[in-house]
């Protein structure tokens, strides 16, 4: 096994976070681009509430978890909504299903089966009304991390969106700001943890 091989692939053809869409992007372009993002979504959102006259704000998750029992029941799910939600989903549906799905049929048939399942996922926790926005999210998120190449806008965005969902759903004004840096603090964190956890295997000698 060629030494070019391997700095392609990680040793033993393992995969490298950078596979994943675990890598740097620049700051302006990619704030840009989650504005756009969560701003069309936002937009996607309100136009659909409006026509079929749904809540103007989901918040079947947080009590469906418990939210409402205790603080400490608070604090959890809200590092749940805010911080593990957005890393998990993202590594999983942007990182891992749209990159596998998009070797196989394309960037945007595998952006929109994406983004349906996505949505499907929901069904149980999110107001049905909603089931369809949340699709256009996915979709958004894969089409985010194509124009960026880099999943980290993706979970910016979806932290932000949770965050802001979040606190909504709890009555919340000004503390949803001091919540939403929290969570991207302690996502950073992981982050930048993930590098120094994913050793590779020894290379062949």
């Amino acid at each position: 096994m060629s030494s070019s091989h391997l700095s392609s692939r990680g040793y033993l053809g393992r995969p490298r976070p950078t596979d994943f869409g675990l890598r740097p992007v620049g700051l302006w372009p990619a704030a840009g681009w989650a504005a756009l993002t969560w701003g069309s979504f936002f937009a996607f959102t309100a136009a659909w509430v409006s026509l079929v006259g749904a809540p103007s704000s989901d918040s079947a998750l947080p009590k469906s978890l418990g939210a409402d029992r205790s603080t400490i029941a608070l604090l959890a799910v809200a590092v749940l909504v805010c911080v593990i939600a957005p890393l998990a989903e993202e590594f999983f549906f942007r990182g891992f299903f749209f990159g596998a799905l998009q070797s196989w049929r394309g960037v945007w048939p595998a952006a929109l089966v994406t983004g349906l399942v996505f949505g499907a996922i929901h069904i149980g926790s999110s107001d049905p009304a909603y089931l369809l926005p949340l699709a256009y999210f996915g979709f958004a998120l894969c089409a985010l991390r194509v124009v960026t190449q880099s999943l980290y806008p993706s979970i910016g965005v979806h932290a932000l969106n949770n965050s802001v969902a979040f606190g909504a759903s709890q009555g919340w004004q000004w503390e949803i700001v001091p919540a939403t840096i929290i969570a991207f603090a302690l996502i950073a964190l992981v982050l930048l943890t993930i590098p120094r956890l994913w050793r590779p295997a020894v290379a062949p000698v």
